[in-house]
């Protein structure tokens, strides 16, 4: 079984193991959407409960899959975060893969840090629609140093 924490200031339940979905975002290796969404489905036939994605996994890529993997399950079922910190802007001509790091085939945008509010924002309202969800539970900074 699954331990839970609690976060006391906003008293958010939240299980001690998370599904990290970068995998769903072709790290390391091209998945088809099935495969994505047959993971996803996996995982929450055994329990996961707790998911955790980011814009900056296959440029959201990561959220748009995980979103759809989730449309199974009531919003109040599962614990969900992702990340701030970076923008998705449009891109013109086709990467190589140090564009993505580690991702493959990943969506047409490049990455630009931004951490201000006005970023911040844009960034949880882009995250929310590419989710296709009306919430996000925890958000997290990523690479805060960059």
């Amino acid at each position: 079984m699954i331990t839970q924490n609690t976060i006391k200031s906003v008293g958010l339940s939240v299980p001690s193991l998370t599904f990290g979905a970068a995998s769903l975002a072709n790290l390391f290796r091209t998945l088809s959407n099935n495969e994505a969404m047959d993971i996803v489905d996996k995982a929450i036939q055994v329990g996961w409960r707790y998911f955790d994605t980011a814009p900056h996994y296959g440029s959201g890529l990561s959220e748009l899959r995980l979103g759809l993997g989730l449309r199974g399950l009531e919003r109040s079922e599962y614990v969900l975060s992702t990340k701030v910190g970076r923008l998705l802007q449009s891109r013109k001509q086709e990467p190589g893969l140090e564009a993505g790091e580690f991702f493959y085939d990943e969506n047409p945008f490049n990455r630009q840090a931004d951490y201000s509010y006005e970023g911040i924002m844009r960034s949880y309202e882009n995250s929310i629609q590419r989710l296709g969800i009306r919430y996000i539970d925890i958000l997290y900074v990523h690479d805060l140093g960059t």
